[in-house]
């Protein structure tokens, strides 16, 4: 995260403010479902990797995996913060 210069907050607004990339992925070895989402922040694309655990009940206990995030730059660095 520091590397790229994101943080939690930023993973959050592209769930939540995000468009889905893509149908998702499914790994039999992990049992989880890998999402990519895509939005705009600060005028930079963000995009949020994160898994949704299937051994997990979804509604009760529901297990979020924040991956990786990677802004669409050059360097895949966020340019500036506002």
């Amino acid at each position: 995260m520091s590397e790229r210069d994101f943080d939690v907050f930023d993973m959050e607004y592209a769930i939540r403010n995000g468009r889905c990339v893509g149908p998702g992925e499914y790994s039999d070895e992990y049992k989880d479902h890998k999402f990519v989402f895509r939005c705009d922040i600060d005028g930079v694309e963000f995009d949020a990797v994160f898994a949704l655990s299937i051994e997990r009940d979804l509604i009760k206990s529901p297990l979020m995996i924040l991956i990786t995030g990677c802004w669409k730059t050059e360097t895949g660095k966020r340019r500036s913060r506002y």
